[in-house]
């Protein structure tokens, strides 16, 4: 009998649960939605989940794709583990750069990455207006075109954002950024004019993942180092790219400062809850190795609302004590028998 349940155990463990596993998955047709309408999140699972006594391990192929555009086709992914013995968290990940590269590609897919340098949202000595004087150094020809003083619009667009490396026991990751710039000159109210688009390509940053309450997520840029510029267009003059480049280097602390407070609105809300709210996410805990990361987080039991306990009272149809004084033909002696009334009617039911 006792072989019997053991040989039982065993079926459910190493049978029973891995194919519940994968039936889960199925069902979702291979991804799920991922926070917002066309982002999705790819949860194939390349190889059978693997029961042990103490872990469930699964592992998924956890690419993020915009679904207007489709899934990657052939991607490699790094040799990772299931599980880290040295460590306590009891739910670990360990989540390979090609994800975090399709995280952010996609998130540029289905949000785009435009945006406005404005300076009422810098704080000193970085809240200013810019202006044709000011750009003339890195754009010779601004002020001949258009004069002194003129204010200068900056639009930009992070066109790509990947190519992330990350490296043992290094507490940040290295990425590399494409982005798109256009110098717009005021000339007078509600007339502007394209004076210089650049495609700014090939900036190293070295990134950092801030860790905030609740399992909230936000990025910090920690360095900035551009290699390539391409003038896309330009209405005053000749302009040359090696000096844009070196200008641009020069200043990289104002960029990195401008490019950290840009970010400060920039969050990710990783989720935080599992198996329909019966566990809660909790003390997010990131490590660094050679082409992955790890993130362990503590499930903590979540228990049900406390039942409320009911009596006979309680019930729709039950008299109301005020109405219906006992016993019924006399009302209720408070001296000698309000004892005996509750302990007659102040029993409780399920």
């Amino acid at each position: 009998m006792i072989k019997l349940i053991e040989s039982s155990n065993q079926k459910a463990i190493n049978i029973a649960l891995p194919t519940y596993v994968n039936g889960a998955i199925l069902k979702t047709s291979g991804s799920i939605n991922f926070l917002d309408k066309f982002w999705q999140m790819n949860v194939v699972t390349p190889t059978q989940p693997k029961i042990t006594l103490d872990s469930l391990q699964v592992g998924i192929k956890g690419l993020f794709f915009d679904e207007r555009i489709g899934d990657y086709d052939t991607v490699r992914f790094p040799n990772m583990p299931f599980k880290n013995n040295t460590h306590l968290d009891t739910l670990q990940t360990f989540i390979s750069m090609q994800s975090i590269d399709s995280f952010f590609e996609s998130y540029l897919d289905v949000h785009e990455g435009p945006g406005w340098y404005n300076q009422t949202q810098l704080p000193p000595p970085l809240d200013f207006t810019l202006t044709t004087q000011d750009l003339n150094i890195m754009l010779p020809g601004m002020v001949n075109t258009y004069g002194k003083d003129k204010q200068v619009k900056l639009e930009y667009k992070v066109e790509d954002f990947g190519d992330f490396r990350s490296r043992f026991a290094k507490p940040y990751m290295i990425a590399t950024a494409t982005v798109n710039l256009r110098f717009w000159v005021v000339q007078a109210p509600d007339q502007e004019e394209l004076a210089v688009e650049l495609n700014l390509y090939n900036i190293t940053n070295k990134v950092f993942l801030n860790e905030k309450p609740d399992l909230r997520m936000s990025l910090m840029i920690g360095e900035f180092r551009l290699h390539g510029v391409e003038i896309v267009d330009s209405r005053i003059g000749m302009l040359n790219p090696n000096t844009i480049r070196l200008k641009l280097n020069t200043v990289n602390s104002v960029i990195v400062t401008l490019s950290n407070i840009i970010l400060q609105k920039w969050e990710v809300q990783i989720p935080n809850s599992m198996l329909s709210g019966l566990f809660h996410l909790t003390n997010l805990h990131l490590e660094y190795f050679d082409g992955y990361i790890y993130a362990g987080v503590t499930p903590m039991y979540v228990p049900p609302p406390p039942r409320v306990p009911h009596t006979v009272h309680d019930h729709p149809s039950a008299p109301k004590t005020h109405d219906h004084p006992l016993p019924m033909n006399g009302g209720i002696d408070k001296e000698d028998d309000n004892d005996r009334y509750y302990h007659d009617y102040g029993h409780q039911h399920e």
